[in-house]
């Protein structure tokens, strides 16, 4: 399967315009999210390999995955290692994915990414690697590895656009209109005619709104463009719910939606109009992580003969979030007083359990755990998958137990390691 896969891939590399002689995919989304939904899991897909963290490089030759010392192991299991090499790229003896590309491809060399899943902070040296070695980084626009799952009938699934809904005062405190007019003052200092925001919780934190787009994280697929007169964002379809509209306008904002899709055509439109009627001195902020492909629609590049200067550095928004207020933070104690409740009734039924000679599991250890954690009040659900591990499978870094097959019981003996 796995070979299938880097076949169809390869073809389609040396079908493009200017033929590509290696490609990268990373693990990541257009957000530069730590955790991605199943839409994304792209260098998954294509290795067998599903840790967390690691970034494929495919050539005509060769298929190779850098990951951390966290993923040995889980790799040598998951992968093909006749087709794929793992690049342990913790020890000091492993090139850099920079390094190597500039080793073992020949001068003149072309090599692809999405631009969507990469960030300006991480193109720029990749970038500047490359010139040094008289290749060329190239943004491919339509990501190669989801044209392959389509060729190969294995389409990706359809991004999530899960129910959204309003964080009233009494969590968050202080209103959505209360933080844009600080980041509308954070924008005036910067000479600022808007503020793009890319990152899912950024944009969750500065409307009060959550979602569930991505597993245990409230979050929902969208981008916010804030400038000193509109909100708007980008989510779905663009049609937001009236009960979230209604909920902003008593917070003081008016709230405008747009398609997801049309963010890039929109800050490519907003380039040119800054460009052509602009005082020269005003430009778009945005976070230098954000994606390269949300730079370039920001700043005109393609469009304009002279690009905008784009001011990329740190999110205001990023910045805002580090100072908690008084209910924030008083809400932070309390999750955690209910939360140590019902860890502590777990761990007294499961003492009771084992003491007692009954089996329990590590799937049912968790299970349980979630059930008390449901009798809280205010839960949502958790914050991570829990990591209940039995004896010598506490040792493993990252260990989830299988519902199928055989399982593991929880011995008296045992030690156990709960990560929840």
């Amino acid at each position: 399967m796995s070979l299938q896969r880097l076949t169809a891939l390869r073809a389609l590399m040396a079908s493009q315009p200017s033929a590509l002689a290696a490609y990268i995919v990373p693990t990541a989304d257009a957000h530069n999210s730590e955790y991605i939904s199943p839409v994304d899991a792209r260098r998954e897909w294509l290795s067998g390999f599903t840790g967390s963290a690691g970034t494929a490089v495919v050539t005509s030759a060769n298929a190779l995955v850098w990951t951390d010392g966290r993923y040995y192991t889980q790799f040598e299991k998951e992968a093909d290692l006749t087709t794929w090499t793992l690049m342990k790229q913790s020890l000091p003896e492993t090139p850099s994915m920079e390094k190597w590309l500039a080793s073992n491809l020949l001068a003149g060399s072309i090599v692809g990414v999405d631009p969507k899943t990469m960030t300006r902070e991480e193109w720029t040296p990749l970038q500047t690697a490359l010139t040094k070695a008289k290749m060329q980084l190239m943004a491919v626009d339509k990501n190669l590895v989801d044209q392959a799952r389509v060729q190969l009938n294995e389409p990706p699934p359809e991004r999530p656009h899960n129910v959204i809904m309003h964080l009233p005062l009494q969590y968050t405190g202080k209103t959505a209109g209360q933080k844009i007019t600080e980041l509308r003052e954070a924008m005036a200092e910067k000479k600022s005619s808007a503020l793009v925001v890319t990152a899912l919780d950024e944009i969750a934190y500065t409307l009060n709104l959550r979602g569930s787009d991505i597993d245990y994280n409230p979050v929902f697929f969208s981008y916010l463009l804030i400038t000193p007169t509109s909100v708007v964002l980008f989510w779905h379809l663009g049609q937001i719910p009236e009960g979230v509209a209604a909920s902003l306008r008593d917070e003081g904002v008016e709230i405008e939606g747009k398609p997801y899709d049309e963010i890039v055509p929109t800050l490519r439109r907003f380039a040119r109009e800054l460009s052509e009627n602009g005082d020269g001195e005003h430009s778009i902020w945005l976070s230098g992580e954000a994606s390269e492909a949300i730079h370039r629609a920001a700043s005109g590049e393609g469009d304009l003969k002279k690009p905008l200067n784009l001011v990329s550095e740190v999110s205001p928004v990023a910045l805002a979030k580090l100072i908690k207020n008084d209910v924030e933070l008083e809400g932070f104690r309390q999750c955690h007083i209910r939360d140590g409740i019902a860890v502590v009734r777990f761990f007294r039924w499961l003492h009771s359990q084992v003491d007692a000679g009954n089996n329990v599991t590590e799937i049912q250890a968790a299970d349980k755990l979630l059930e008390f954690r449901k009798d809280e009040k205010d839960f949502m659900g958790p914050s991570f998958e829990t990591i209940p591990g039995a004896g010598e499978n506490g040792a493993i870094i990252h260990y989830s137990p299988s519902r199928d097959g055989p399982q593991r019981d929880i011995r008296s003996k045992d030690m156990f390691l709960l990560d929840s």
